[in-house]
């Protein structure tokens, strides 16, 4: 699957996750579970970011080869 396709289902996963977690607040009046939900929620998509932008790096670095470190050394 490509990027943007992982994007939308990020976006709806958190949609859900936001919205479940705000119904469940709104009945315990409490807003502490939805704060969790999207604090964990975030973390894991750090991990998930992380993931692909090594992988881009390494698509990148394997794309240039040779003229790699020359790029690197103007930056």
């Amino acid at each position: 699957m490509s990027y943007l396709t992982w994007m939308w289902i990020g976006c709806i996963v958190y949609s859900t996750v936001w919205g479940v977690g705000l119904f469940r607040a709104y009945d315990d009046f409490n807003l502490t579970f939805l704060d969790e939900c999207v604090s964990l929620f975030i973390g894991f998509s750090a991990i998930i970011i992380g993931y692909l932008a090594w992988n881009t790096y390494n698509a990148i670095k394997n794309t240039l080869k040779s003229d790699f470190a020359q790029v690197k050394q103007k930056l």
